[in-house]
């Protein structure tokens, strides 16, 4: 959890729910840049 928060925080992304998998990371990073 550590490593993935760390790892997400300069795309601005301070909180994920647990447990993490792959889709809400991914969705994670997409809310934190939506597309143009």
């Amino acid at each position: 959890m550590n490593a993935v928060s760390d790892a997400l925080s300069p795309f601005g992304i301070r909180h994920l729910d647990m447990p993490l998998d792959a889709e809400s990371v991914w969705r994670a990073v997409e809310d934190a840049y939506p597309p143009a």
